[in-house]
């Protein structure tokens, strides 16, 4: 399997520069600061800079062409994030296209739709003990 060509990660690095961009201004620096998507509040910023660096590594370019597809919407939805209005809000975009969201579940392998459990599993869980006193 070859990596991407050259093109593919000049083009990869311009994306990451506007989404560490968008997040400094329109992210809320808590939801900045997780490592892992939490509760679809956001991406951290190391979560952001890992992927990207996993990819430019060892993506091929049909691979790399995918990966990019996926964080160009990632990047139009944290266009639409206003910072001051907080983490709820935040979480209201990014969670308001559904046709988005199906697409990318449709399209999961089994290892994902597990991790995707477990996320769902902690989030139940942080929940649940913020509720009880």
């Amino acid at each position: 399997m070859s990596t991407a060509s050259f093109e593919k990660g000049v083009q990869a690095l311009r994306l990451y520069r506007r989404i560490m961009q968008l997040h400094m201004r329109n992210m809320p620096q808590e939801l900045r600061l997780f490592g892992k998507p939490r509760l679809n509040e956001g991406v951290g910023d190391l979560y952001v800079k890992q992927e990207f660096r996993l990819h430019l590594d060892k993506a091929s370019n049909d691979q790399m062409d995918k990966f990019l597809v996926g964080w160009e919407d990632y990047a139009r939805q944290i266009e639409k994030v206003d910072h001051k209005k907080g983490p709820k809000h935040v979480k209201q975009v990014l969670t308001s296209d559904t046709n988005f969201d199906q697409q990318f579940k449709e399209k999961f392998t089994e290892e994902q739709h597990q991790t995707l459990g477990e996320f769902r599993n902690l989030i139940f869980e942080t929940e649940q003990r913020k509720k009880t006193p």
